[in-house]
């Protein structure tokens, strides 16, 4: 029901922004942050292979940054199905 509320309330951009300076990744919030601290770049400096590093990376922090490997691999899955869906 609050996700109901939430989208009445916000569209889909603005949804979309809270995601970005909230998540959390693993030492503080916010994608830029990770970005910074990942890649030692900002956000809209990043390539798309290092954005997809990005993003998977949400799903398990300290394991994908430990595991360059398996990063690697997740991020090329990521690369593989927006491919096939385009």
């Amino acid at each position: 029901v609050w996700w109901a509320l939430f989208e009445i309330q916000f569209s889909d951009d603005e949804i979309m922004s809270l995601f970005c300076v909230l998540a959390w990744n693993g030492e503080d919030r916010g994608l830029n942050n990770l970005s910074l601290r990942l890649f030692e770049k900002p956000l809209s400096a990043l390539s798309l292979q290092d954005s997809a590093r990005l993003v998977v990376v949400l799903y398990a922090p300290t394991y994908m940054t430990e595991n360059d490997a398996v990063w690697e691999e997740h991020a090329n899955n990521l690369l593989e199905r927006l491919d096939n869906a385009a």
